[in-house]
């Protein structure tokens, strides 16, 4: 009787176990998937500066002639680097979001413990990934001012 109820009660304990190791790969699950949605905007953001770069060359009352600055230069590489560290942020993210549960769902015994270590892991990559591609979005947003102010533009 003792042997039997001490068997249900680590029972009842790996089920609660299972339980929060499941919560814990909802809330990594859901964690890579937002960072990797704000991640495509500030993707976007540094697409739309490149052409902003692109399209404000073309204007009539840009000065050409002083030709590219070192200003300009650091712009349009700051934007390059942050669009390439969210685009690979974003790839990170999907495959953290897609492969984690997989291993949860498919994996041999013991697999939720492991996919819940190596998200856990991975979401330390992602947002550091991420933090990495807004700082340099916003040195970029300054570098742009520095451009605009040696250029004279008035748009």
């Amino acid at each position: 009787m003792l042997k039997a109820r001490k068997e249900a009660l680590e029972n009842a304990l790996r089920q609660r176990l299972v339980g929060i190791r499941e919560q814990e790969l909802q809330y990594y699950t859901n964690t890579a998937r937002n960072i990797g949605n704000q991640a495509a905007v500030i993707s976007g953001l540094a697409y739309s500066g490149i052409r902003y770069h692109y399209l404000l060359e073309r204007q009539h009352n840009y000065q050409q002639s002083m030709g590219d600055s070192l200003a300009e230069c650091l712009f349009l590489s700051l934007l390059s680097v942050t669009l390439g560290c969210s685009l690979q942020t974003i790839f990170v993210s999907m495959l953290v979001a897609l492969l984690g549960p997989q291993l949860a769902l498919r994996g041999p015994d013991g697999s939720l413990r492991d996919a819940v270590e190596g998200m856990h892991q991975w979401n330390s990559v992602i947002i550091a990934l991420f933090m990495t591609s807004l700082i340099l979005l916003q040195l970029s947003a300054f570098s742009l001012m520095c451009v605009r102010d040696t250029r004279g533009c008035d748009t």
